[in-house]
């Protein structure tokens, strides 16, 4: 009898989901552009404020990497090299997702649109 991974592989997946409450649009009345500058200030802000970055995603994914060892052979070295591989997917996967809430921030920003 062999035993199937879709367990782990769900368990993985579910780990590195990104767990955040959907943001709301607000328009300023005039929809006038902002500069640039203070865009990028803004946006910058906004990104640090609401994600973990590449430190909190890749303890996530250490947490995350480490159960799935402790699963797969339940010995110390499985752990440490689950725990090693989930911190660089999770650090990598925090970088992307600060860059990609700095660019919405950003370029609505400049367009007069602000998220709560």
């Amino acid at each position: 009898m062999q035993k199937t991974r879709a367990p782990i592989i769900a368990i993985t997946v579910f780990l590195m989901l990104p767990i955040c409450s959907p943001l709301t649009a607000q328009t300023t009345g005039n929809q006038q552009r902002y500069d640039p500058p203070y865009c990028e200030a803004y946006a910058r802000e906004k990104a640090r404020a609401n994600t973990g970055g590449v430190v909190g995603g890749a303890v996530a994914g250490a947490v995350g990497g480490a159960a799935v060892g402790h699963i797969v052979k339940g010995s110390k070295k499985s752990r440490k090299q689950g725990a090693a591989i989930g911190a660089v997917v999770g650090g990598t996967a925090g970088a992307s997702d600060r860059e990609a809430r700095f660019q919405k921030y950003y370029h609505g920003c400049l367009n007069g649109v602000f998220y709560n």
